[in-house]
């Protein structure tokens, strides 16, 4: 009786210390290690995870096959096509990288979809991924090199641990930046690194808790350390349940922090699902506000475009996505989301021209002069100047602070209209372009013994004209129309009313020719 009593027992601590165990197993975490046993080098041309330049961007696949009682096997391939390449990845493969306690994924698989901006690569000193750059095989370049963990499957991932090798730091810092959707894109800074590997704790920080959901690492600033970082060794994580997304921005337009954004921009938001459009559109504010605000969805939902009557210049921006946005699967954003823009300066134009627009019996060596309404950039203004006829010898001075520009030529051509343009390219010192061509016309001195070009008895009427302009005062031979740049766009003989409706509205130099072969010529503008 008493052996049967002891043997029960026995049984049950056996019983229960194996229950102990089996649970053990079954919580521990599952950890994915970049080994690199054979030590070899692998910055080959198209990296370990390949690259089709401007076709296909390096890609990695961890796929893990969880079992029956919740073992998780590895298995990870790579797109390239180099057998070492190939061989390096299968490394990695493994038929236990740890467990779970989650049945709703046992007998099935998840995966992580790894890839960078740059080309991927392998440490060849024990392992672990860095990406082509500053300096190969490690990931840094503060902020220019990032390596991307895309999940997919019908899980979420909570990481324990994140483990880094080859340390490069200065003044004792190494700062490695992470960030994923459940800290709304707010980046947390792993500081004090030393030189050689480390190990870290992030339980409870970084989570990928939605299906498609994505990890950045990359490295940040230091002081006094122009290539902080090292090489991503491990990842330790805890699989769990999927939780529904809640809806976030995707891009915006301008993007975040934009200083150049036009007065006449629109402000287009992308989120990542389908949106409640009233509800959404309600939760975004402008400070400070915009007028005759209008909000435009694309057909998907997902995307809004606001547009509003012309922004003040120079003036700051501060739009907020607000957390009550809502996405057609009912919920609301994380948080609100920030974002700013600023726009830019009023542009610049000109406010003087020597000679003056229209002015006639310009002298053949006349000096030039373009006076600016604020301080341009030299070199934009000289080339965004030209003539038709083209002019030659043109040197430029400029005065003191870049406000107008003074320059000569060689002999202009006796008795012929000259156009000149200030085109776009002219920019100022706050890099603001013109928003459109500047143009003037003048007319040199005729022979000794011509008549001048402008005789005071003609008249055309109306001026500004909508559809049919009169030239009074002549008898009319011909007429000519050019536009401000110089082009001819219209002509008529022997008829004093013209029809100008099919013209495109803008300014004229109508040049009229008298049967005493005088020549007159006025502006008019078309309506």
């Amino acid at each position: 009786m008493k052996k049967q009593i002891i043997g029960k027992v026995l049984t049950a601590f056996i019983l229960l210390a194996v229950s102990a165990f089996f649970v053990n197993i079954q919580g521990q975490e599952v950890k994915v290690t970049f080994v690199n046993p054979s030590s070899l080098d692998y910055g080959n041309p198209d990296g370990i995870g390949g690259r089709i330049p401007g076709e296909q961007d390096p890609k990695i696949t961890l796929e893990f096959k969880v079992g029956v009682s919740g073992q998780v096997e590895l298995d990870a391939s790579t797109i390239s096509t180099l057998q070492a390449n190939i061989d390096a990845v299968n490394q990695w493969d493994n038929t236990n990288v740890g467990n779970t306690s989650y049945q709703a994924i046992w007998g099935k698989s998840f995966k992580f979809i790894l890839t960078s901006n740059k080309r991927l690569q392998l440490g060849n000193g024990g392992g672990g991924i860095g990406c082509q750059g500053t300096n190969q095989r490690r990931i840094d370049g503060m902020g220019g090199e990032i390596v991307y963990f895309i999940l997919q499957g019908e899980v979420g991932i909570k990481f324990t641990t994140i483990e880094y090798r080859d340390i490069n730091f200065m003044e004792g810092l190494a700062n490695f930046e992470i960030s994923d959707y459940d800290t709304r894109k707010k980046v947390w800074y792993m500081e004090n690194i030393g030189a050689g590997e480390g190990a870290f704790d992030v339980t409870d920080i970084y989570s990928m808790r939605y299906k498609s959901d994505s990890l950045i690492v990359t490295t940040s600033d230091t002081t006094g350390n122009n290539n902080p970082g090292g090489r991503l060794l491990s990842l330790g994580f805890d699989v769990v349940e999927a939780l529904p997304k809640p809806p976030a921005v995707l891009s915006t337009d301008p993007v975040h922090a934009d200083t150049t954004v036009k007065i006449t921009s629109d402000y287009v938001i992308l989120f990542d699902a389908a949106m409640d459009q009233s509800t959404t559109a309600s939760n975004i504010t402008f400070d400070p506000d915009v007028s005759n605000r209008t909000d435009t969805w694309n057909e998907d939902g997902d995307e809004l475009t606001i547009s509003f009557d012309a922004l003040p210049y120079i003036t700051e921006y501060l739009v907020t996505v607000g957390q009550g946005v809502l996405a057609l699967n009912g919920l609301n954003a994380l948080a609100d989301t920030t974002f700013t823009f600023r726009t830019l300066p009023e542009p610049p134009n000109v406010v003087y021209t020597f000679p003056q627009n229209l002015a006639t019996g310009v002298p053949l060596n006349t000096p030039f002069e373009i006076e600016f309404s604020k301080s341009m950039i030299p070199d934009s203004v000289e080339n965004s100047i030209s003539f038709n006829p083209a002019i030659t010898g043109v040197e430029f001075i400029w005065n003191a602070d870049n406000s107008a520009v003074f320059f000569s030529s060689d002999n202009l051509q006796e008795n012929t209209l000259y156009f000149g343009t200030v085109s776009t390219v002219a920019t100022d010192i706050y890099g603001v372009q013109f928003p459109a061509p500047f143009q003037f016309a003048f007319t040199t001195v005729e022979p000794v013994g011509v008549k001048s070009t402008k005789l005071s008895k003609m008249v055309i009427y109306p001026n500004p004209v909508d559809e049919v302009m009169s030239i009074r005062g002549v008898d009319v031979k011909s007429v000519k129309m050019h536009s401000i740049a110089g082009q001819l766009v219209k002509e008529f003989n022997d008829t004093p009313v013209m029809n100008v409706s099919d013209m495109k509205a803008g300014s004229y130099v109508v040049t009229v020719v008298d049967r005493n072969e005088n020549k007159y010529r006025e502006l008019i503008t078309i309506k």
